[in-house]
């Protein structure tokens, strides 16, 4: 029994970690990771570039309007290397209370003010979820490391295999909480009031 929990982990008999982790080929995980880098890099630039025309002769100020798309593109590229749930909440929030900030950041119009009203309190709602569905997948695995649930996930002799509920319904509140943060319907009725009032780079 030892022997096996040991190959466990190790990682070389388990495909439930191969699956979350993508540890079966670091080559193709590294790729995966570069790319999503790459896109969180060419975005903020792409943003920044689009802002230069659409801030200049406005009064709303504009020396920390182009520091926000920075913490929004560390907060991408942290999430890209995340390994832990923990690691990737915090990456996660970084980024959305950033654009909580850039949604709202033309403070003299009111649509933008509104924008960001609704904007802050969706994704507060959004944010609990994903707390309480990262709750549910420690409490039924006992960890927050991606590869170790992979692990626990599958063990055919675990606890976890004889009533997989508690661990669905963690998942189901994570990807709730993700089909938000991404707009995906049915989760997308916040979407045109936000970017009618958020700024056109935006």
């Amino acid at each position: 029994m030892s022997e096996v929990k040991t190959n466990k982990l190790t990682g070389t008999s388990t495909a439930g970690s191969i699956l979350v982790t993508g540890e079966g080929n670091s080559t193709t995980t590294n790729l995966q990771q570069g790319l999503a880098k790459a896109w969180a890099n060419g975005t903020a630039t792409a943003t920044v570039n689009d802002s230069f025309n659409v801030s200049a002769g406005t009064d709303h100020g504009t020396g920390e309007f182009y520091a926000l798309p920075v913490f929004a593109c560390a907060g991408m590229m942290w999430m890209a290397s995340a390994r832990d749930l923990v690691s990737i909440f915090v990456s996660l929030e970084l980024v959305t209370i950033t654009f909580y900030i850039l949604v709202a950041y033309m403070r003299r119009q009111v649509g933008s003010l509104e924008a960001g009203v609704k904007y802050l309190i969706l994704g507060a709602l959004s944010t609990g979820f994903l707390v309480y569905g990262i709750a549910w997948i420690y409490g039924v695995t006992h960890t927050t490391n991606l590869a170790e649930i992979g692990i626990a996930i599958s063990d055919p002799d675990s606890a976890l295999a004889a009533n997989p509920s508690p661990l669905f319904f963690g998942l189901s509140l994570m990807l709730l909480s993700l089909a938000f943060k991404i707009g995906a319907a049915p989760m997308h009725l916040w979407i045109p009031d936000v970017y009618q009032g958020a700024p056109t780079p935006i």
